[in-house]
């Protein structure tokens, strides 16, 4: 159980690093208070770590106040040590403090490569124990779909290719770099592998696409049956072709993944008039 002396030191150290971090970020207005909410919406979403809603505001009342997004280990002493001992946060704090600057300025020597990382957000501080973001729906308008809905293709489509993005920039550097200097340099996970012909594996994809078949078969979508002929074909001796979908050299397709890409990680941003999607970006990454 956490004390109410503890739960207010946390707070406190909470604010002097907000302020600390906004003025790190060009915002050095003086600030007249801060106000910390965990959101009804938030609650249980985040298993390991506690997820607020940050309002700043500041003693020039002209001035808009900023909202920010704060992931951060529980308040009572027990948890927060365990989650240090396990480095819940470690890896997704590395990667906005170490990785994020390096491939954005990577990505800016190229044409129209400034806006390829336009898919995370904008981060103020992180360390092992604790994230700030921009709050993206308070302050700009994203939102996150309902995991309970089915989303349609052309959300799918904006998603894979901020993924394709992600992945790309990644590969690039290590084809400039080479795999073992990227390695030293960028140590975010430790990746385990079960291998390719291990029978897990092989289970795993056998029941995708049969889930896939299963999907489409309920579908009324004009074009179906064409799929579903194509999938029961490629389900026939998909051991054999398991084999073949492996057969490249595994360098090759060596690249940082989000780790955790799921509806619940992805807010979306709608033009208000056209509904269409005008920004898409990733969050809660488990960067591996």
């Amino acid at each position: 159980m956490t004390s109410l002396n503890q739960q207010e030191s946390v707070e406190n150290n909470l604010i002097k690093i907000i302020i600390k971090s906004l003025k790190n970020n060009g915002i050095v207005h003086p600030v007249k208070n801060i106000i910390i909410t965990e959101p009804p919406e938030l609650v249980g979403e985040h298993y390991t770590t506690v997820a607020v809603y940050v309002k700043v505001m500041f003693k020039e009342t002209f001035i808009k106040p900023v909202n920010l997004f704060v992931k951060r280990f529980p308040s009572n002493e027990s948890q927060r040590q365990l989650m240090k001992e396990l480095r819940f946060m470690e890896r997704e704090a590395s990667f906005y403090n170490d990785f994020m600057p390096f491939a954005r300025n990577f990505c800016s020597r190229y044409p129209s490569g400034e806006d390829l990382l336009d898919c995370f957000s904008k981060c103020f501080y992180a360390d092992e124990q604790l994230i700030i973001l921009e709050n993206l729906v308070l302050d700009h308008g994203f939102e996150m779909l309902s995991r309970d809905e089915l989303q349609d293709l052309k959300k799918a489509e904006v998603v894979l290719r901020n993924l394709a993005n992600y992945h790309a920039v990644s590969h690039a550097i290590i084809s400039q770099q080479g795999l073992e200097e990227f390695k030293s340099k960028w140590r975010l996970n430790i990746t385990v592998s079960v291998g390719r012909n291990h029978p897990f594996m092989q289970l795993f994809t056998t029941n995708g696409v049969r889930n896939c078949i299963k999907i489409i078969e309920n579908s009324k979508k004009e074009g179906r049956q064409l799929v579903l002929d194509y999938l029961k074909k490629f389900l026939v001796n998909l051991s054999t072709k398991w084999q073949k979908i492996f057969e490249y050299p595994e360098e090759k397709f060596l690249v940082f993944c989000h780790g955790d890409c799921w509806n619940n990680n992805i807010l979306f941003k709608f033009d208000p008039n056209s509904k269409e999607i005008t920004r898409q970006v990733f969050v809660d990454l488990q960067v591996k």
